[in-house]
C-alpha cells in the first residue's frame, strides 16, 4: 500500500510539472511573439522613415544640398555684372575729363596774385552725378591735376587730387536722376570741402596762415559751381539725359 501511494504521488507530481512546463512554454511563445511583433513594427517604421526621407530628398532636399554652390555662382555672376565696364562709362569719362580741363584751364576769371576763379568744379559735380564712382574719381581727379599742370602750377596737382576726390565722394550716380536728395546736400558739402581744403593746401604750400585771404574767393567759386550744377541738373533731368546715355 505504501508503494501504491508513492506511485500516485509521483504521477501527480509529473502531471503538475508537465502543466507548469506547458504554461512556461506558452508564456515564452507569447513573449517571443510579442518581441517579434515589436521588432517587425520597429523595422517597418524605420523603413517608412527611410522611404519618407528618400522621397523628401527627391522632392526638395537634394536641391537644398545644391543651393550653396548655386549661391556662390550667383554671387560670382553678380560680381561680374557689378564690375562690368560699359562702353558708355568710358566715353562719358573721356568727355567729362576734357570738360574739366577746359572749364578749369581756359574758362576762368583772374583774381590777382596769380589766382583765378574757374568753372571746373561744375563739371566735376556733373561727373560725380552721372558716372559710377571709380570713373567719376578718374575723370575729376585727372582733369583737375592736368589743369594745374597746364596753367603752370603743378605744385597744386596733389592737393587738387585730394580735394576733388573728397567732393566726388559726397555725390552718387546710382539714382535715375542727376539731382537727388544726396546730390543736393552734396552741393553744400562741396562748398565746405573746397574752402577748407584749399585753405590748408595754401598753408602747406606757402608755409603761413595768410591763406585765409583766399577763402572768400574759393567760396564764391564753389557756390557758383553748385548753383550752376543745380540749374543744369534740373534741365538734364527734364530731358532725361542720364537715361539717354545709358539707355535705361
Amino acid at each position: 500500500m505504501a508503494k501504491d501511494k508513492f506511485d500516485d504521488n509521483s504521477m501527480e507530481n509529473k502531471a503538475v510539472n508537465s502543466e507548469d512546463s506547458l504554461r512556461v512554454s506558452e508564456g515564452v511563445d507569447q513573449n517571443s511573439g510579442k518581441v517579434e511583433n515589436d521588432f517587425s513594427q520597429s523595422v517597418g517604421l524605420q523603413n517608412d522613415d527611410n522611404l519618407i526621407s528618400a522621397s523628401e530628398k527627391e522632392n526638395g532636399r537634394v536641391d537644398d544640398c545644391v543651393k550653396p554652390a548655386d549661391t556662390k555662382s550667383d554671387i560670382s555672376a553678380k560680381g561680374k555684372k557689378r564690375f562690368k565696364i560699359r562702353t558708355a562709362d568710358i566715353a562719358v569719362t573721356a568727355v567729362m575729363t576734357a570738360l574739366v580741363i577746359v572749364f578749369t584751364s581756359f574758362i576762368k576769371v583772374p583774381i590777382g596774385a596769380g589766382g583765378y576763379i574757374h568753372l571746373g568744379d561744375l563739371m566735376i559735380l556733373l561727373s560725380a552725378s552721372i558716372l559710377p564712382l571709380p570713373f567719376a574719381l578718374l575723370s575729376s581727379c585727372v582733369g583737375a591735376a592736368l589743369s594745374d599742370v597746364i596753367v603752370g602750377a603743378p605744385i597744386w596737382a596733389p592737393f587738387s587730387l585730394i580735394v576733388k576726390a573728397l567732393i566726388v565722394l559726397c555725390f552718387t550716380a546710382k539714382k535715375d536722376k542727376i539731382l537727388c536728395a544726396r546730390n543736393f546736400i552734396g552741393c553744400g558739402l562741396s562748398c565746405i570741402i573746397t574752402v577748407v581744403g584749399y585753405f590748408f593746401s595754401e598753408v602747406i604750400i606757402y608755409g603761413n596762415w595768410g591763406a585765409y585771404v583766399s577763402m572768400p574767393w574759393n567760396l564764391v567759386q564753389a557756390v557758383v559751381a553748385a548753383v550752376g550744377y543745380i540749374v543744369i541738373a534740373i534741365a538734364f533731368d527734364k530731358m532725361k539725359v542720364k537715361k539717354f546715355i545709358y539707355k535705361k
